[in-house]
């Protein structure tokens, strides 16, 4: 089910237009990107996504948010908003990798162990 901009429900799959949530665990080894979402833009023709993350590794966290732009060839990301209770935790960003974006958090330096995220994620065609 995907929540849509007028309060209606879609059901879809894969790079369905609306907004859904995730959360997952990644191990951070600082300068290795993890993979947390894999979206394909191909069968909806995603152009833009939106995502509002949370980051917590031990008693620090991070809360941000990253628009990504695709052109079919390449993956433009920028992140903006960015908070963080101490240093900042990880850098998203997006590439393609076949028919998907891949949103990847690098761990920055210093960071390492178990690192737990949540996501929102809203796509526009």
């Amino acid at each position: 089910q995907y929540l849509m901009a007028d309060g209606s429900t879609s059901s879809g799959s894969g790079g369905a237009v609306g907004v859904s949530t995730s959360a997952g665990t990644f191990t951070a080894t600082a300068g290795s990107p993890s993979t947390i979402d894999t979206i394909d833009y191909t069968s909806d023709d995603v152009k833009v996504i939106e995502y509002t993350l949370h980051f917590a590794n031990g008693s620090d966290i991070q809360a941000q948010k990253l628009l990504v732009m695709q052109d079919n060839t390449n993956a433009f990301s920028n992140e903006y908003a960015i908070m963080s209770s101490s240093n900042k935790l990880v850098t998203v960003d997006a590439e393609i990798s076949g028919d998907n974006v891949l949103v990847r958090a690098t761990p920055e330096t210093g960071v390492s162990g178990s690192t737990t995220f949540r996501w929102r994620r809203e796509v526009q065609r």
